[in-house]
């Protein structure tokens, strides 16, 4: 007892250091299914078929765009040498088709993935697409159509710009079949999300628009780390959260389920090695006090 009670004092005398590791989740509205096969993941975007996209940081450098389905994670590189780029995927249409954002070959920042591969590439972010290919990218719009490169000079025929009415910025998230775009906009200091032309109900600290679906249910996070679940037919906004864990939505499909990832809290590699420095000692003196116990 006076081992474990010395184990807990040193414990208490290490720094509480800890790094922040995200794991992917899905959440049907009454329960989570947390991935925790799947360290340093999150899960940003889910099709109707229930096909997740996201992106990984499997502690090297750089992270991976990645795509599970039925619980099988795949991981893409292409090939580029996206060793420190952090590439990931944003979404996924229902046929399939993903967009996701990141450096890959000679500095293009977003590209659009038909079966793995790479087809398009363009130099925005892009965010969300919808089935008839067209893809949100911030405050833009493009269209998925063809397979080639958008070099820089052939920008402006590219996309549509597009800002929300009096926003000073808009960053656009999301877009359904409706063509219907939700996402958020400053407002001088204070953060808003809107639905096309519908502004969210305003939250302490503000509001980010992650996701949104065909039934016009956005799905987003707030600046206390907790989620949210807003229906734009009714106007109600419902906050939500995983009882232990920052809790932050990305994006949501037709049937309702919700992907996002959770923060765990895990300590930091030097706090982990300190605390192993001190517990070896102390096991080895309690070895050798019981070695050499009179036995009865």
């Amino acid at each position: 007892m006076k081992t474990f009670s010395l184990l807990a004092f040193l414990t208490l005398l290490l720094p509480s250091t800890a790094v922040a590791m995200p794991i992917g989740f899905v959440y049907d509205g009454s329960q989570y299914t947390i991935y925790t096969q799947f360290t340093n993941t999150r899960f940003l975007g889910i099709n109707d078929a229930g096909t997740i996209v996201g992106g990984q940081t499997p502690g090297t450098p750089g992270s991976f765009g990645v795509v599970v389905q039925d619980g099988v994670l795949t991981r893409y590189d292409f090939g580029f040498g996206l060793t420190g780029s952090g590439v990931s995927f944003h979404d996924i249409d229902s046929n399939g088709v993903i967009v996701g954002s990141g450096i890959i070959g000679d500095g293009y920042s977003s590209f659009v993935v038909r079966d793995g591969e790479v087809t398009s590439r363009f130099h925005y972010g892009f965010t969300g697409i919808n089935d008839a290919g067209i893809i949100v990218s911030h405050d833009k719009l493009f269209t998925a159509s063809g397979d080639s490169d958008v070099p820089h000079s052939e920008l402006n025929t590219a996309y549509t710009s597009f800002n929300f009415p009096g926003a000073d910025s808009t960053h656009a998230a999301d877009i359904n079949n409706s063509n219907v775009i939700a996402g958020s906009f400053m407002d001088g200091f204070q953060l808003y999300g809107f639905v096309g032309d519908t502004v969210l109900p305003a939250l302490p600290g503000g509001l980010f628009v992650t996701g949104l679906n065909d039934v016009g249910q956005v799905v987003g996070f707030t600046a206390e780390l907790d989620s949210f679940l807003y229906d734009s037919h009714t106007g109600a906004l419902t906050r939500f959260a995983h009882p232990h864990f920052p809790t932050f939505a990305q994006g949501i499909n037709n049937n309702g389920m919700i992907v996002g990832y959770v923060d765990v809290q895990v300590p930091e590699p030097s706090t982990l090695l300190l605390l192993g420095m001190a517990v070896g000692p102390l096991g080895f003196c309690r070895w050798r006090r019981r070695r050499h116990e009179p036995l009865d």
